[in-house]
């Protein structure tokens, strides 16, 4: 999923990250989501602010909802991004 969403965003870009951070961001929310699934509550308090650009601490929670809007938009505007199948051939297509 992370890698597919870093790669989504250089068609349609989300804030000023770049592919790698967007991979990087999608690991820490994973992570997160991961940690309160298992309620696992030290990783969540560790987890909850992230930074993915140095300097810049965020909510996790936050970004998080940002992100999934902006994929959320993305794939809405192009129906060929329904799937996964879908993605990988928008995404590789010569």
């Amino acid at each position: 999923m992370a890698t597919r969403a870093a790669l989504l965003v250089k068609q349609e870009p989300f804030l000023n990250y770049s592919a790698s951070q967007i991979f990087a961001l999608c690991k820490k929310i994973n992570d997160f989501r991961s940690s309160v699934v298992h309620s696992d509550k030290k990783r969540q308090l560790a987890s909850r602010k992230i930074e993915i650009i140095a300097g810049e601490i965020i909510e996790t929670n936050e970004i998080a909802i940002q992100f999934l809007s902006h994929i959320h938009r993305l794939v809405s505007a192009n129906k060929v991004l329904a799937n996964p199948k879908g993605i990988e051939n928008f995404l590789f297509s010569e």
